[in-house]
């Protein structure tokens, strides 16, 4: 970029100030996750929420940050758990499911999926 720019090939425009809009700071609970959703919309918005304000869910009364997940084929009642192993806890969404790789449980450290499943457990069945 700064080659084209002294290369004189890079054209700055300057924003129209009647333009310019203000986005108001996300709050914690539009990080909240949404099971209803397509499991893709639901990826990304952990995605895009990493680091601040951190997508959550509720397990257990208190909120669990999920900080890492990917899409997978499967299909449940949205917001049920599918299986937890070491491989990933699945959730199901409205529309396919969410494979849970790296989250943080109320008062515990940042964790991998396979450090969560050496110590806890999520039934199968259970709704978050």
């Amino acid at each position: 970029m700064q080659r084209l720019q002294a290369e004189g090939r890079l054209n700055s425009t300057p924003q129209p100030e009647e333009s310019v809009t203000y986005a108001q700071k996300l709050t914690k609970e539009e990080a909240k996750i949404n099971w209803q959703e397509p499991a893709d919309v639901v990826a990304r918005k952990i995605r895009a929420f990493n680091p601040v304000p951190a997508a959550w869910v509720e397990w257990e009364g208190k909120p669990m940050k999920i900080w890492a997940a990917e899409t997978v084929n499967q299909k449940g009642k949205a917001g049920e758990v599918l299986a937890c192993h070491s491989d990933g806890l699945i959730v199901a969404c409205g529309e396919n499911a969410l494979k849970i790789t790296e989250l943080q449980p109320a008062g515990s450290k940042r964790m991998s999926i396979q450090a969560f499943a050496a110590g806890r457990t999520i039934e199968a069945g259970t709704v978050l």
